[in-house]
């Protein structure tokens, strides 16, 4: 019906979060790895921050988010 579409491409309701738990924390743990490899991709830091709030790592985000804030110029959405 509709819902698988829209969960194929992660952009529909429901439980979706939980489906893409495991991959998204996957992809936050290669992430992670290559940032230690480059420890000042600013960028990287904010993408690492939100995969980790997405996967509801919040103490993780939070540290992301500070690196990402001490290599990044001043941007309202890394508050």
């Amino acid at each position: 019906g509709v819902v698988a579409p829209a969960a194929a491409t992660g952009h529909g309701a429901g439980g979706d979060a939980a489906t893409q738990a495991p991959d998204l924390a996957k992809a936050a743990d290669s992430l992670k790895q290559k940032l230690e490899a480059n420890p000042d991709d600013g960028e990287g830091w904010a993408l690492l921050a939100r995969t980790y709030r997405a996967i509801e790592d919040f103490p993780a985000a939070d540290a992301a988010f500070d690196k990402a804030r001490a290599l990044l110029p001043p941007d309202p959405i890394l508050l």
